[in-house]
């Protein structure tokens, strides 16, 4: 009886063993099954999550590099044209500055032409000066003449009423009478007539020195 207590305990424990073997080995099976999938699911979920992070990321370095392009692009052609307005600039500087030298030289050449002036008026100005003194010398030659003839003339016309004097032959000429570009060659030295009773001469030093 033991004897197949213990042979049935023996049994039953097989048959336990085996049946855990093939719970345990198909759950084995399960769990390697469920881990695959997991793994794909996994897997797949990670692939499409990267797949659109990646497309958003060439999206977005698409887009950087297209606004980049277009900055570049504007800074080229912002470049292009700040370099002709410098050229221009240059341009209009150097034509400017051309015409403030020939300015200049027109002006060195005008100085140089009134430096020679100057120097020629200083020349001139002593005979000028010369020539003025004589003409005003001249002009009170012409006044003393006047004052001397009006003087005669009165003396005469004295002598006339005292009875000295036959005859008044004496020419009388007002000052408004003689002009003022009358030279000492006009002024007539001798006033009087032929047969007179009474010849003035103007026959001075001064006259003659006129003369």
């Amino acid at each position: 009886i033991a004897n197949r207590l213990i042979e049935s305990m023996q049994r039953l424990v097989q048959q336990q063993s085996q049946l855990w073997q093939e719970s345990i080995g198909q759950v084995h099976q399960e769990w390697a099954s469920a881990s695959a999938r997991a793994t794909e699911t996994s897997l797949g979920t990670i692939q499409r999550a990267l797949a659109s992070t990646l497309a958003e990321h060439r999206d977005s370095l698409r887009d950087c590099l297209t606004q980049l392009t277009l900055l570049q692009n504007e800074g080229a052609q912002q470049i292009d044209g700040r370099f002709q307005q410098w050229q221009t600039t240059l341009s209009e500087q150097s034509r400017l500055a051309l015409r403030q030298q020939q300015e200049v030289s027109r002006n060195a050449e005008l100085l140089q032409k009134l430096l020679d002036s100057t120097q020629l008026v200083q020349a001139m100005q002593q005979p000028i000066q010369s020539t003025l003194e004589r003409m005003t010398q001249f002009d009170r030659f012409q006044e003393a003449a006047l004052s001397l003839t009006e003087a005669v003339m009165v003396l005469s016309s004295q002598l006339e009423r005292a009875g000295h004097v036959n005859r008044q032959a004496v020419r009388r000429r007002a000052a408004r009478d003689l002009q003022m570009d009358e030279t000492p060659e006009q002024i007539d030295p001798q006033v009087g007539y032929e047969n007179d009773a009474v010849v003035l001469k103007l026959d001075s030093q001064e006259t003659r020195k006129a003369g």
